[in-house]
């Protein structure tokens, strides 16, 4: 099997990049990025198995190149939305399996209206396969398995910024408490403000109890799809400290974007001043995820919890990496066509072994001293 990784150079996408390279299935890598000297650098680290490759991706025509030779390709630039289309778009003019890891609820509705072209191509694209949503899709459908009915579905999200990731953490959660969130409340839809309905949730150990405010996180709008009877459907996140948390918050309210603060040279300053956190009180060392399933067992209330803590290097790249190993099996989309998100066409079970077999894990969480869970 022959991989384009669009965005291979970027946190995600080197680590995804890393457990393919490991799999005798895997040929060859083509690392796709928007900076050549550091696509180049990655694909150095695999030595004749992986090759780098440099555009800006906007054009489909020119993205389109960057997968030729391609069984399929993964999309891991989640933190520039406005791609993610153009590479679809390639994907399906190459007649190519697609796995992405978008995380713009808008983005996704558009990427899900090109199911047409994506079947008229004979073309499977996965789109949102990465930690939230991704793994967070596959935890829910799994959760919903140990109820009869599922009336409510919450997830929840903390992003570590003493991690190699942290600055994107923090470009991340800009985007994510911006403007507008969708989310299915009373069985319809309803456009919250990001970055409210603040509520504290408790993660696996050792992440623990963590403030969560709503997100602009695409879930709903993919799990609405899956779960029709469904009332409520909520996203929240956080980066773990509260004075950081407020000041996204804040930025995101007066506008400021990953853009701008690009075009201000502000990202390589956070990574100086990023460990000083700590002094505001630190924050977890680890990311994590929270799904929480509630319905009726039975015909009595019950809920299912699963949770995930690593890196969210892992979280994300793990089941974009375990999907494209499915992919490439046949053990998932065969003879799927069109646009999909992960719980429509992978078994949960499948991507949760192999994600336990390098180290990620997924499993239930349990009330402890009377807390619930």
């Amino acid at each position: 099997m022959r991989v384009a990784i669009v965005g291979g150079a970027g946190a995600i996408g080197r680590r995804a990049a890393a457990l393919l390279a490991d799999q005798p299935s895997v040929e060859s890598m083509v690392i796709a990025d928007l900076a050549p000297v550091n696509a180049a650098e990655v694909a150095s680290r695999f030595g004749s198995k992986a090759t780098a490759y440099w555009t800006d991706f906007s054009d489909p025509r020119e993205a389109r190149e960057a997968l030729e030779g391609a069984d399929l390709a993964l999309g891991c630039l989640g933190g520039r939305p406005s791609l993610e289309r153009p590479i679809v778009e390639a994907a399906i003019d190459a007649r190519i399996p697609y796995i992405g890891i978008c995380d713009d609820w808008k983005v996704t509705e558009e990427v899900l209206e090109m199911d047409p072209e994506a079947s008229e191509a004979h073309t499977l694209v996965v789109t949102g396969a990465g930690a939230s949503p991704g793994l967070t899709n596959l935890m829910a459908l799994h959760a919903s398995r140990g109820l009869d009915e599922v009336n409510e579905i919450h997830i929840s999200w903390v992003g570590s910024t003493n991690s190699p990731s942290g600055v994107e953490a923090v470009a991340h959660t800009l985007k994510s408490f911006g403007g507008s969130a969708r989310m299915f409340v009373g069985g319809g839809w309803r456009f919250v403000r990001a970055g409210g309905a603040r509520e504290q949730v408790w993660f696996p150990e050792p992440v623990g109890a963590v403030d969560v405010a709503t997100c602009r996180h695409p879930e709903p709008v993919m799990l609405a799809r899956s779960f029709p009877g469904v009332r409520e459907i909520s996203v929240k996140g956080s980066l773990g400290v509260a004075i950081l948390q407020d000041a996204m918050r804040l930025a995101s309210r007066l506008g400021v974007s990953r853009s701008t603060l690009e075009r201000a040279g502000g990202l390589p300053g956070i990574e100086t001043w990023l460990p000083g956190v700590g002094f505001f009180g630190g924050g977890p060392r680890w990311s994590a995820l929270r799904v929480e399933v509630r319905g009726r067992r039975m015909s009595a209330p019950a809920t299912v919890v699963l949770g995930a803590v690593d890196s969210m290097q892992n979280l994300a790249a793990g089941p974009l990496a375990a999907i494209a190993l499915a992919i490439g099996r046949g053990t998932v989309g065969r003879g799927e066509v069109g646009v999909r998100t992960p719980e429509e066409v992978v078994e949960p079970v499948e991507v949760f072994q192999r994600l336990a077999n390098w180290g990620i894990k997924v499993a239930r969480l349990e009330p402890a001293d009377g807390v619930a869970a």
